[in-house]
């Protein structure tokens, strides 16, 4: 059975009540006036007074423990209904109209506050008596006698009340046991809120704080210090705003409210907490308050700031090591570009068979000692993530040309035949990183010259088998193969091989990594298949796209006699770069800095610009956008070709108007190919 007066709000309430108060007063008293009128007995009275106090007292109990209110209020309000019904058939014998009307509406107030107020199953019981009463009176009058009813309504009174508190004694049991598993339910949760180190918390969207767990004396708080008062008060002053944000977006939008911040103790240390919360609806669906719970994150935002620190300290350091290794690679380059210049000119004019052998074993040796360098450079570069893919039109055969050149002396001291097959059907224009191409296709015919004592090195060039949108280049020799012991080590880091072969065949160990890297940067493949003692072959591939609707823009310089500006701040450069123009019959003038190149060229004009990349000042590309600029034409139409050791991106050139590059350390085949290709 509900309880009227825990489900009904006040006004409900009170109405009940006064009902209950005059019903209990005025009907006695019309009673007492009715025998005064009419000069009959005192029965109504009698009745009615039975009646009032039945109804006072269903005034008094509304204001007892919910237990007993039921009880009496149940009982009284059946007994009041049997005795007004049990009336009312005397009042119908004795045929007065007046008596017969109040006893009416007296019974349907019973039957409403019946039907409001108690079970249904006392309302049907009532009911039943109504229609046993009525039959009796319907058919036999002369049965109705006062006192077998009397008895009837007491026994059935008393009937009810028992059953009323039976019923109300499996209801008590019941709701005994639901309040044992409630406080059990509490006992629980209270332990996990009491012993857990999150604080849990409720506060209204005021952020005034209702509750908040024991757990908040780690702050150095009692709940009852905080309970009542602002969040906003124990904020850090400068975190306020960024919470009251995040708070009112939470009230706003019905969003969690995870956010991280900083509070004040009672000691008035600052610590960092994070907060989770979420909001709580009313049953319209506003929000009502935030409840959620704080963790104290200080000693994890130490380690982060800690960590942060290291990482930072960390990039420094490699930012450092990178620089320093930039630094001394181009410091060890930039003689030994001389070195292999010089030595290809002194090889060219020499013809003593002798010295023309020394020479190119000073050639090889500086090759091999660029390498390593490179190697490492590259190697740096991609730890670091700054090795970039710089994709661009390019001819695959100029290419090809370059590495025949590279390795024409190498293959002949080992006595290797160096073969390179493109297939009939492919068009070598294409788009991708020349510079890369070149790298990996080097580092892998030095591998197989080096591990090939008498044979052949085959380079084959074609579309890929597996994938027609792949390029696919295979490098063959007839070498000493691989054994199974090195091919689980092929590709791991500063690993060669066997040590005979380390204290054999020259190297890093690296060479294979950083072709793998790069391959991965551009999307591509390698792979190997070998034999022991039989050869090895090395597989790769990369996207593959044509450059059949690419046209490179060339200038032809058609004049016998060119004017050409030097400018490099590497005076061996500078010599060598003059002695090979020069040898063609051309003029030539040099500058060492970016700021002296821009001067010679106001006040003279140059068919061609030879720069360095990294001119000091003014760096060559800078200098190319600024020449393309100059309104009276007298070097707008130069030819600016670019001297570097770094890969340039075809947007580079673009940007800077730059027409050419010729790749340090300068050799001297390369160097005229690139001049003759600009001059007729």
């Amino acid at each position: 059975m509900q309880d009227f007066f825990e489900i009904k709000n006040n006004k409900e309430v009170i109405f009940f009540r006064i009902t209950c108060l005059l019903a209990g007063i005025v009907y006695p008293l019309w009673g007492f006036v009715f025998t005064q009128i009419y000069k009959v007995n005192w029965d109504p009275v009698f009745y009615r007074l039975i009646v009032g106090f039945l109804f006072l007292s269903i005034f008094i109990s509304s204001y007892f423990n919910s237990f007993v209110k039921k009880h009496i209020v149940n009982l009284t309000l059946i007994t009041s209904m049997i005795l007004i019904t049990h009336y009312f058939f005397l009042v119908y014998q004795n045929n007065n109209i007046i008596e017969y009307v109040s006893n009416i509406m007296m019974m349907v107030f019973c039957v409403v506050i019946c039907l409001i107020f108690t079970n249904r199953f006392y309302y049907i019981i009532y009911s039943v008596y109504i229609l046993a009463a009525s039959l009796i009176l319907v058919f036999n009058v002369d049965l109705i006698h006062p006192k077998p009813i009397l008895v009837a309504s007491i026994l059935l009174t008393l009937l009810i009340g028992f059953g009323i508190t039976e019923s109300h004694v499996s209801t008590q049991k019941a709701l005994m046991k639901e309040r044992e598993l409630l406080i059990l339910s509490e006992n629980k949760y209270r332990t996990i809120v009491e012993n857990t180190n999150d604080i849990i918390y409720s506060y209204t969207n005021e952020g005034i704080i209702d509750f908040i767990s024991g757990s908040v004396i780690q702050f150095g708080y009692l709940p009852e210090d905080l309970i009542g008062k602002n969040v906003f008060d124990f904020i850090y002053e400068e975190d306020r705003e960024y919470v009251f944000n995040s708070f009112k977006r939470t009230i706003e939008k019905f969003e969690e409210f995870p956010t991280q911040f900083r509070i004040i103790t009672k000691y008035g240390d600052i610590k960092y907490i994070e907060e989770t919360g979420k909001i709580e609806k009313d049953l319209n669906g506003n929000p009502v308050r935030i409840v959620g719970i704080i963790r104290d994150v200080s000693e994890r935002k130490k380690y982060e700031d800690e960590l942060r620190i290291a990482k930072e300290t960390a990039e420094k350091a490699n930012k450092a090591k990178s620089e320093f290794l930039a630094n001394i690679t181009h410091e060890l380059r930039t003689p030994l570009n001389g070195i292999i210049g010089f030595s290809e000119l002194i090889y060219e004019a020499e013809n003593d068979g002798n010295k023309k052998n020394i020479i190119k074993m000073v050639r090889h040796s500086s090759n091999t000692l660029l390498t390593l360098i490179n190697d490492l450079l590259d190697f740096s570069k991609i730890e670091a993530g700054n090795m970039l893919i710089s994709n661009q039109v390019f001819d695959l055969k100029e290419v090809f040309t370059e590495l025949e050149i590279s390795f024409s002396d190498y293959s002949k001291m080992k006595d290797v035949t160096l073969n390179i097959v493109v297939d009939k059907d492919f068009n070598t224009k294409i788009v991708s990183d020349k510079m890369r191409i070149k790298q990996i296709l080097t580092n892998l015919i030095n591998n197989a010259i080096k591990f090939t004592e008498k044979g052949s090195v085959t380079l084959e060039v074609g579309i890929s088998s597996k994938d027609e949108n792949y390029i696919e280049f295979k490098v063959i020799d007839t070498g000493i193969g691989i054994s199974d012991i090195i091919k689980e080590k092929l590709f791991k880091m500063f690993e060669q091989g066997e040590y005979f072969l380390n204290k054999k065949y020259s190297g890093t160990g690296i060479g294979l990594i950083i072709v793998k890297k790069i391959l991965n940067l551009m999307n591509g493949y390698i792979d190997f298949n070998s034999e022991y003692g039989k050869g090895s072959t090395f597989i790769v591939g990369f996207p593959l796209e044509k450059a059949d609707y690419f046209e490179n823009e060339k200038y032809v310089l058609n004049k016998k006699v060119l004017n050409i500006l030097i400018g490099d701040n590497d005076k061996n450069n500078v010599s060598l770069c003059q002695y090979l123009v020069e040898m063609r019959g051309f003029k030539t003038d040099v500058c060492f800095d970016g700021n002296s190149v821009l001067e010679k060229v106001e006040h003279t004009k140059y068919d061609l610009l030879l720069l360095d990349g990294d001119l000091p000042q003014v760096n060559g590309f800078e200098i190319s956008k600024i020449i393309k600029k100059i309104s009276d034409n007298i070097n707008k139409n130069s030819i600016t070709i670019i001297f570097t050791s770094e890969n340039i991106s075809n947007e580079t050139l673009s940007s800077s108007g730059v027409n050419d590059i010729i790749t340090k350390p300068i050799k001297y085949n390369n160097f005229y190919n690139i001049l003759t290709k600009h001059t007729n």
